[in-house]
């Protein structure tokens, strides 16, 4: 069903995955999947698992790549953009909320971040978030 994001991102480099991030016909959504942030594996598996089931002719819509970058790692999450809507319902029920822009690394070393990437929009916490007001058992759920 569609290109597999193994065959789309082999071997890619972030310039690839930038090109890829210009299809004015996808939104892209990236979070940090190691070191975890509370909500962007749940928010990803809901995603997948209750609107693009795999096996199916939909699932082809649903793009997903793993990208490593700083010692991090992140997950790039694209979908069409009349999907945002939906998408941005679940993110609220997994405790995220998108933010425009992209995501900045700082380290001692200086900052890094995916400038290339100018149409992402980035998974974040929201301040008031479950992640950060729960008991350590319903945050390791949400990861």
């Amino acid at each position: 069903m569609g290109n597999s994001t193994k065959e789309l991102f082999k071997d890619a480099t972030l310039d690839d995955v930038a090109e890829f991030v210009r299809d004015p016909r996808n939104v892209h959504y990236i979070g940090m999947l190691l070191p975890p942030r509370p909500g962007v594996r749940l928010f990803s598996t809901r995603l997948e698992y209750e609107h693009y089931v795999p096996g199916t002719v939909r699932n082809g819509l649903y793009r997903i790549a793993i990208i490593n970058r700083e010692d991090i790692i992140w997950v790039l999450i694209s979908i069409p953009k009349e999907d945002a809507p939906l998408a941005g319902k679940i993110a609220g029920e997994c405790g995220l909320r998108f933010a425009d822009g992209v995501p900045t690394i700082i380290a001692s070393e200086g900052s890094s971040n995916f400038r290339s990437m100018s149409r992402i929009c980035s998974s974040l916490r929201t301040s008031l978030a479950t992640g950060y007001t729960a008991k350590v058992g319903s945050v390791s759920s949400m990861l």
